[in-house]
């Protein structure tokens, strides 16, 4: 089980470009974290309580 995930965005398009979330049904992660710098995006999600 993951508990958190950091994604590392940068605005590079090779091709096509990818959906990494296409498929899936439901995303049960919340941002807690956001930190921009010109050339990248860092988020930090993590999993929402159930209850």
């Amino acid at each position: 089980m993951i508990d958190e995930l950091t994604l590392d965005i940068a605005p590079v398009l090779l091709g096509g470009g990818e959906r990494i979330f296409d498929g899936v049904e439901t995303f049960d992660f919340e941002p807690i974290e956001v930190l921009h710098s010109p050339l990248t995006t860092h988020i930090c999600y993590r999993k929402r309580d159930v209850g």
